[in-house]
């Protein structure tokens, strides 16, 4: 794990890949960002995780915006990405040629913000942590 100062750095941003054409692919990486940002948190981060709020919010206006509409879930996510100050990257398959991603990476160094990259292994555990720079 890379050394980070808890009381400097304490709210964190949970980035997952989200979009595919599969929805079981959806759920899952919604599952998994749900874990991590368990696992963040019991390491003394106050963690906002845009899947795992906002996954559940668009079940219940699906008929009005589409689940993978990146404008509006990036407009939504947006106050929470400036109220935090680092970013989590959960580096799923997919993560690098995540649209959103993309966008939440160049707002990270629009502030400065240090990204950290979460491996996890085939348990579903994080196995590393590091610094991605930008």
């Amino acid at each position: 794990m890379i050394p980070i100062d808890l009381e400097v750095l304490s709210r964190a941003y949970l980035a997952c890949p989200y979009s595919h054409p599969d929805h079981e692919m959806r759920e899952m990486r919604v599952t998994l960002a749900d874990k991590i940002a368990g696992e963040l948190m019991l390491m003394g981060f106050q963690v906002f995780s845009p899947l795992t709020h906002s996954h559940r919010v668009a079940k219940h206006i699906a008929d009005k915006v589409c689940a993978c509409d990146h404008d509006f879930w990036l407009t939504q996510d947006k106050p929470f990405f400036e109220a935090c100050d680092i970013m989590f990257i959960l580096t799923l398959a997919g993560w690098r040629e995540s649209k959103g991603i993309k966008t939440e990476m160049e707002w990270a160094n629009k502030y400065e913000m240090p990204i950290v990259l979460v491996h996890i292994d085939d348990n579903l555990n994080i196995v590393g942590m590091e610094r991605h720079e930008y």
